[in-house]
């Protein structure tokens, strides 16, 4: 980026700088005015290929729909009259080779932003150009080995672009100018507000509906010119603030919020705001707030114009119904100049565009002209009214607005062919690869505000192409072509897609409205994805070593967009039934628990905050009720069909357990104890198929599960899970002896694991630092040997309820729905069924007798006895 204080000054507000051919050089060349500066500094960003314009348009350091289309053809000029001059892999070798790239680079530039149609009309603009060119030189048999002609055609057309679209900008101004006029009394000033950047930094120059202030202030009638901030990205605060103080026009900054207040309590003439895609009956796409200020205009009698250059017309729409609404990035609402200013948690819906109807529009002016309304079929009242109350004098001849009851549209194409103006077909003859919008249409993509549609490998990459572009870039994808797609959704629940780009690859999972290995006979709960984003994002904040980063997530298609962990991590699963020795394993899963319980619960939180969040996480409730069915009920009651076990080896067994008495009172006690107590937030599920490994990294995923619950939960399915593995690996070895070495490691890593959180947990407790929460409150526990007490009976509680929940874990492991393949691995029945059988009855131990248990070395003892 270079400074334009080390240059000459082109101009104040030029939002570009093109530096076009000239005898002595064929290379023209382009900068950008960084508009994410303004308005502290001014600065340029060099442009020098198709990928640089796509980041800058994408990123917002370009925008408006005039400009964001001058640059990405400039672009083209740019990068083409480079590519000319160049020999070998990296220019071009004929006409035919230009016009290949030429076809990739403009469906590479139309995803750049999608919902401004001066981009697309201006991209298939160029792309008819090259067919033209192409024929043309083919008809008569000259050059085509020679991309000049293409490459001469592009720059002129790029240009004339550019010229034009200054002189257009001009003229809207004045027809505007105008309009407005025309509706005043003789010789009074006008005050008039507009939203969002229409100015010389939205455009190549002048502006649109800026352009129009501007041309009142040449006429000598601009009383007040109002603009609002524009949230979320303050595009009027940064940049039309500034370009009026640079003009030295009468401007006055309000917030988005004042505006109806400002129309009662000061009045206004006009609202002039520009546009992004106008459809067929005048509905008007343009910066979100646009409608609710049309709105207000209405109520307030208040002329309401849109001022548009005819590039900005989509004829192929009929209405705005048929628009496509960007969705921008969460972080614009929840963080201001990298400053995270909201929960984040709260979900974000952030479209960076709405749509006003036609029927609130004044009128929309072009360079040609005035486009007004006229009455629908059905409409009351097709006269202009005068509003009844104004404040201040009466100044208006008529506010050209119409009554409240009336239905109003526009004949734009009627006025377009009127004109001359021509519409770019929305396909385009004899193209050699369909566009983009041709891609997305066939894949029948939903939008991230829609209902719920279900991804596949066939369209998830387009999805992310089209409406997750941050996730894109991080992909280095330009096209679909480039990314490898495999549904790896193994488990009980989800979709879960690998999606391999040629620089990184991300997962994208999405929730089933059902339970994924019973089918749409068991309906469950969307919402769920919403809050495994959330529990993710929480842990991360006291382990972000241990788990996934989060790019997205959309609550209305239960999607998240995360952190691929590559290879050769492997699930904690497979690697135990492998026989792997992970020398971190145990310290990493140990501080996994302790923080994340720790900095969740009321040891850390005061009062408020821990009663917020657990009111919070109560909306998970969903999937509470399937553990309170799957863990605690289902695997007790004999009329429930989807459970299953060893048969007949294990038949007796479970008759067993389910005329069991102090078995089931003890699981029934500990259903109630999941269900009533929010001692923390638990990842819900966390067990050795939650976990990914490799040696020397451990990461933990698919918190979806996440719940305020007690602590002996979330350490009970952990343990469990590595106790089933300890009691498979006795029929894992080939020589039918097992392998006693490596059972003991696991058994060994359990014992660790538990010691190392209790460490960890109590260092945390100890330290003033840190234990800043109700919860044994500090002052009330002054001396150390209080607090070790109380710490000590703390771990004593805790211990019994983790055993008690972790023979819950494994008894539904083994007779419920949802087994571990640790043992259903094992391919001899009866080898296996008696592995099964000594893990049922160290299980029924921990359930019933668990409180007699007083150390982990006790229970380890217990494990080897059975």
């Amino acid at each position: 980026m270079t400074d334009d204080v080390n240059r000459p000054s082109p101009g104040a507000l030029q939002s570009l700088i093109y530096t076009p051919r000239t005898p002595q050089s064929e290379q023209p060349s382009l900068e950008v005015l960084d508009q994410l500066l303004l308005p502290n500094k001014k600065a340029y960003i060099p442009v020098k290929t198709t990928q640089d314009a796509w980041k800058v348009i994408r990123d917002m350091n370009v925008r408006g729909a005039p400009l964001i289309a001058i640059v990405a053809v400039l672009s083209l000029a740019v990068e083409m009259s480079a590519k000319s001059n160049v020999q070998g892999k990296d220019g071009f070798a004929s006409l035919q080779a230009a016009a290949a790239w030429l076809q990739e680079a403009v469906v590479y530039l139309k995803t750049s932003r999608p919902t401004a149609v001066n981009l697309f009309t201006a991209m298939d603009e160029v792309l008819l150009l090259s067919q033209a060119t192409s024929k043309k030189h083919d008809a008569v048999g000259a050059g085509v080995q020679n991309a000049a002609p293409l490459v001469s055609a592009v720059v002129t057309f790029a240009e004339q672009m550019l010229k034009e679209d200054v002189e257009s900008n001009q003229a809207i101004g004045d027809h505007g100018a105008a309009a407005i006029l025309a509706n005043l009394l003789p010789g009074q000033g006008v005050k008039v507000l507009t939203h969002c950047n229409t100015g010389s930094l939205a455009t190549a120059g002048y502006g649109t509906a800026l352009g129009v202030i501007r041309s009142l202030h040449k006429e000598g009638r601009l009383a007040r010119v109002f603009c609002t901030e524009t949230r979320p990205y303050n595009q009027g605060a940064r940049l039309t603030a500034f370009e009026l103080v640079q003009d030295q026009l009468p401007g006055t900054l309000i917030t988005d919020s004042m505006v109806s207040f400002l129309m009662a309590t000061q009045g206004l003439d006009a609202i002039v705001v520009g546009a992004d895609r106008i459809a067929a009956n005048g509905d008007t796409a343009n910066k979100i707030g646009t409608y609710q200020l049309a709105v207000t205009a209405k109520h307030h009698g208040v002329a309401f114009y849109v001022a548009a250059p005819f590039t900005s017309f989509d004829l192929s729409l009929a209405s705005g119904d048929q628009i496509e609404i960007e969705e921008r990035p969460a972080r614009e609402l929840t963080q201001v100049q990298g400053i995270q200013v909201a929960p984040q948690e709260i979900a974000v819906w952030n479209p960076g565009f709405d749509v006003t109807p036609a029927s609130l529009i004044t009128g929309i002016i072009t360079e040609k002209g005035v486009i007004h309304p006229f009455p629908s079929a059905g409409a009351t009242d097709a006269k202009p009214c005068v509003p009844t109350q104004e404040t201040g004098d009466s100044r208006r001849k008529s506010n050209g607005t119409v009554g409240h009851g009336t239905r109003m549209t526009f004949d734009i194409p009627g006025f377009l062919k009127g004109e001359g103006a021509h519409q770019i077909p929305s396909s385009l003859p004899d193209a050699t690869a369909p566009t983009l919008a041709m891609e997305l249409e066939s894949a029948n993509l939903p939008s991230p505000s829609s209902v719920y549609v279900a991804l596949s490998e066939e369209n998830v990459a387009l999805f992310l192409q089209k409406h997750v572009r941050d996730v894109w870039d991080l992909l280095g994808a330009r096209t679909g072509v480039e990314v490898e797609i495999s549904e790896v959704g193994d488990g009980n629940l989800n979709l879960v897609f690998i999606v391999k780009g040629p620089k990184n690859t991300v997962v994208v999972k999405q929730a089933l409205p059902y339970v994924r290995c019973v089918g749409e006979s068991w309906p469950l709960t969307l919402d769920r994805a919403f809050y495994e984003a959330a529990a993710l994002q929480e842990e991360g904040r006291h382990t972000p070593r241990l788990v996934p980063e989060v790019y997205y997530s959309n609550r209305a298609l239960a999607l998240i967009v995360m952190q691929f962990v590559p290879p050769p991590h492997i699930i904690l699963r497979k690697a135990l039934i492998r026989g792997d020795v992970l020398s971190t394993l145990a310290a990493d899963l140990s501080e996994f628990m302790a923080r994340n319980l720790f900095f969740t619960s009321s040891f850390h939180l005061s009062g408020p905050s821990k009663r917020e969040a657990v009111a919070f996480w109560s909306g998970n409730h969903g999937l509470c009720a399937l553990t309170e069915a799957v863990v605690f009920t289902e695997p007790y009651c004999p009329e429930v069909a989807h459970n299953r076990w060893t048969s007949p080896a294990l038949d007796e067994t479970v008759a067993q357990f389910r005329q069991d008495q102090a078995l089931k009172v003890a699981v029934g006690k500990l259903k109630a104890k999941f269900m009533d107590s929010t001692e923390a937030l638990c990842h819900g599920d966390l067990h050795t198929g939650s976990v990914m490994v490799k040696e020397g990294s451990t990461v933990v995923i698919d918190p979806e599960f996440a719940f305020y619950g007690p602590m002996g939960f979330e350490c009970g399915a952990l343990l469990a899970n590595f106790w089933l593995n300890y009691f498979s690996q006795a029929g894992r070895a080939s020589d039918g002896g097992g392998r006693h070495e490596y059972a003991e490691w696991v058994l060994d890593t359990s014992v660790a694991i538990w010691q190392e959180f209790c460490a960890k947990f109590l260092a945390l407790w100890t330290d003033a630092a840190t234990h800043q929460g109700e919860g044994f409150k500090r002052v009330a526990y002054a001396k150390p040997e209080e607090l070790r007490a109380a710490q000590k009976v703390f771990v004593q509680d805790l211990l019994r309820d983790t055993l008690g929940f972790a023979g819950c874990k494994m008894i539904r492991r083994i007779i419920g729905i949802a087994h571990v393949e640790d043992l259903e691995s094992i391919a001899d029945l009866q080898v296996r069924a008696a592995c099964e059988k000594r893990a049922l009855k160290m299980a029924r131990t921990l359930v019933v007798h668990g409180v007699e248990y007083a150390s982990i070395e006790a229970v380890a003892a217990l494990a080897r006895k059975v």
